[in-house]
């Protein structure tokens, strides 16, 4: 026996969360980009503030697509194990296909995002100022 849903409702719903939240994010990324460009001194936008621009969207995007997918997967599969009569049906191929194509999407801009993130450390001054004044008269 073979059951079949309609899926047209499912796959709009994520359409419609994909499209506002990526929206969203990039919107919240390049205010953070024209954030770390005032921070960093910059009075227009350069090739560098473009850069930073590019990483905050990645990271912003991944967070999205990570949301929207375990908050689908988690609905999914409440709703297909509390249900009485047979309502909601197992993801088709192609819904799977769409499923396992934005975790990897979410996984790759997360690495790209993680890259950053050891370069950015790697490269950073860092120096210690003493802030304690010295002894005077101190045996030695």
């Amino acid at each position: 026996m073979h059951y079949s849903v309609d899926t047209f409702r499912h796959e709009k719903t994520i359409e419609i969360l994909m499209a506002t939240l990526c929206s969203v994010s990039v919107l919240i990324s390049a205010l953070k980009a024209y954030s770390w460009g005032r921070r960093s001194g910059k009075v227009v936008v350069d090739a560098e503030t473009m850069f930073k621009f590019v990483l905050f969207t990645c990271e912003s995007l991944s967070n999205v697509f990570l949301a929207i997918e375990c908050g689908t997967a988690l609905w999914l599969t409440f709703a297909y194990k509390l249900q009485k009569h047979l309502v909601y049906v197992l993801l088709s191929s192609e819904q799977e296909w769409s499923f396992v194509m934005y975790v990897t999407a979410a996984v790759g801009l997360k690495g790209v995002v993680l890259v950053h993130h050891y370069v950015q450390l790697a490269t950073v001054e860092t120096f210690f100022i003493d802030w304690e004044r010295p002894r005077l008269g101190a045996a030695g």
